[in-house]
Order: C-alpha cells, then sequence, then structure tokens
C-alpha cells in the first residue's frame, strides 16, 4: 500500500477543543492536500473536523468492518495516495497523575494499516510528572504490538519546562519530541 498515512492518538480532556481538530485546522491552512479520518465512532470529532477543514470526514472502525481484509479495503478506497491521510483517534483520558489507560484503538488501526503513530499529551503538569505519564502510555502502546514514532506535547508551561520535558522523555522514552 503506497499511501502515506499517519495517526495521530490525541490525549482528550473534558471541557477542551481537542488538539486533533488544531493540528488540522492548521495543515490545511497551510495548503496541505489532507484527507481525514476518525478512528472509531467520535461523532463530536468528527463534526468538528468537518466544520474545521471543509471537508469529509470517514469513520475507520476494524470492528464494524469485521475483518482485518475489509478494514484494508475501505482505507484503501477512500484514501488518497496524492494527500497525506490522517487517521486522529483517542488514546484515552488521563485520570490522575498515576493512571493513564490507554485506548487501544488507535494503536490496533497502526498496526492494521503498518503506519506511523504519534501521540499527543497535554503537559501542563511538571516535566517529570508528563514524562512518567508518557512511558506509561508508551509501555502500554508497545503492549499492543506498536512502537510510537513521536510525540506532539499541548499546554507546555514555557520553553524552559519543554526542554526539561524533552531531556527527560530522552531518558525514558525512544521517541522524536516534534514540539509543543
Amino acid at each position: 500500500m503506497n499511501i502515506p498515512r499517519l495517526v495521530l492518538a490525541e490525549e482528550r480532556r473534558e471541557g477542551k477543543v481537542a488538539q486533533s481538530i488544531l493540528v488540522a485546522s492548521v495543515l490545511k491552512s497551510l495548503g496541505y492536500p489532507l484527507r481525514l479520518f476518525c478512528a472509531g465512532v467520535d461523532e463530536h470529532l468528527v463534526r468538528f473536523l468537518k466544520l474545521v477543514t471543509e471537508q469529509d470526514v470517514t469513520v475507520l472502525d476494524p470492528f464494524s468492518c469485521g475483518n482485518m481484509r475489509n478494514f484494508k479495503l475501505l482505507f484503501q478506497r477512500a484514501a488518497s495516495p496524492d494527500t497525506l491521510n490522517i487517521i486522529f483517534g483517542s488514546i484515552g483520558e488521563r485520570r490522575d497523575e498515576n493512571t493513564f489507560p490507554v485506548n487501544p484503538l488507535p494503536g490496533e488501526i497502526a498496526r492494521i494499516l503498518e503506519c506511523p503513530l504519534v501521540t499527543m499529551l497535554y503537559a501542563d503538569s511538571s516535566a517529570a510528572v508528563t514524562s512518567r505519564i508518557l512511558e506509561n502510555v508508551f509501555n502500554q502502546i508497545t503492549a499492543q504490538g506498536v512502537i510510537p514514532s513521536a510525540v506532539i506535547f499541548s499546554s507546555v508551561l514555557n520553553p524552559r519546562e519543554y526542554q526539561l520535558l524533552e531531556t527527560e522523555v530522552g531518558r525514558r522514552v525512544p521517541l522524536l519530541c516534534l514540539g509543543f
């Protein structure tokens, strides 16, 4: 399958606009041709993405397709080889500083479609807490048979905190930090 594709798995917070909507909006405003997908049935994300980018969003749900062959076929028919095909999904919601149950769906989709997975986490805590949470998330995702490629942080307190966070993450997990 020679289709450029990427899974963006974000941390969700109640009462906040999903980070993926902002990413899609920026990429669209920069002129990148996009084809958008939503991992699982998330009506709010689908509607927001459609409103912000003014284009259709395809829902990808491996459970609804029945088997991996049908799922891959759906993606291949809906995707476009001349655009960046981005699959947006929720990686889960943080319960406290030590608990982050990971939603297996984005990892499953990345494994089936053999594409990179980029995690997006809120970094509004200290660098040590955020890097520990990222390590926990990384370990849960790699247990599914998928190795995340990179991480994007949101709500970093200041540039100095990001430097500390990048250093701490580098000590704990082999991920590329794409910024904040």
